[in-house]
Order: C-alpha cells, then structure tokens, then sequence
C-alpha cells in the first residue's frame, strides 16, 4: 500500500524532501485522475508545504501549485483554479521560468477556462502563448502543441457559431 509507504518514509525521515514532494505530488495526480478529488487535494498539500519549505528557486512550488489549480479546474470550480493560474503564471514568469512546458501546460489552461468563464479574447492569447511555447520546445512536444492548437480550434469555432447567431 503506497500510503503505508509514505507514513513509514515520514516516520523515518526524508534524506531527499524534493523528491518526497515530487512522489506526493505524483500521488496527488494520480488519484486526480482516479476522480479522487478530496485525496487529490491532500497529497497535493502536501507537495506544496515540502516545496514551500525547499531553499532557493521557487518554480517547483509554482509547478506543484497549478496541479492544484488543474484539479479544481476538473472539479468545475473555474474561478478558483483560474486565480491558482493567474499566481503561478505571474510568479513563474518574475523568476524567468517562463518557457517550459510546465509554463506552457498553465497558460492552456488559463486560456481554456477564459474562454468558458467569457473571456475568449483574452483566453485565446494564452492558449496562442501555450502553443508557441511548446513549438519553440521542439517535437517531443507535439502532442502538447497539438492538444493546445485543439483547444484554439474549439475558440474559433465557438467565435464562429456566436459570430452566425448574431448575423
């Protein structure tokens, strides 16, 4: 059983807390996807406290952290997940870690959750930023990019039905 596995790893000390943050943070994920949201929640809570408390660069915190905001953004609570994409977006870009895929995978999301919440102008030029990013990151990131450019094509299309409604 994983959880007894982390209880004995807590009860006998970490040597390595960032990949104890990653392997709680991964757990997190996983039981995301289980739709085991409350769990989802908790282990990534954790991550965050263990890399709140890791000296030095911050952007794992902030990569942890919109994990958090993905798992609120599949509960369908958008304006909370949306504020957690605004931070991370904001920090992740004050420290310089502005290109990665990471970086690229929040501004999809926030550029989706733009656009369901009636902000397709603005949420379209994230989920451009997104696609940009992971071209720029070359072809081991082409499902990503094509997953991003999916998600613009919905946004033209939704422009278009509203665009011929209004005609």
């Amino acid at each position: 059983n994983l959880n007894l596995a982390f209880l004995y790893h807590e009860q006998a000390g970490i040597p390595n807390q960032k990949d104890y943050g990653n392997a709680l943070l991964n757990m997190g994920i996983l039981y995301q996807e289980q739709v085991e949201y409350d769990l989802s929640r908790r282990y990534i809570q954790k991550a965050l406290n263990i890399f709140d408390e890791l000296p030095g660069d911050k952007s794992e915190y902030w990569i942890a952290r919109s994990k958090l905001g993905f798992l609120y953004e599949e509960a369908g609570a958008f304006t909370l997940a949306l504020s957690i994409y605004n931070n991370c977006y904001d920090q992740l870009v004050a420290s310089g870690n502005d290109l990665s895929p990471d970086f690229a995978e929040i501004c999809m999301h926030k550029g989706r959750i733009l656009i369901l919440t009636g902000d397709p102008i603005e949420g379209e030029k994230f989920i451009n930023l997104s696609s940009t990013i992971y071209r720029s990151l070359g072809n081991d990131y082409a499902v990503e990019q094509a997953e991003s450019l999916e998600h613009l094509a919905i946004f033209y299309e939704k422009m278009a039905r509203c665009s011929s409604d209004s005609a």
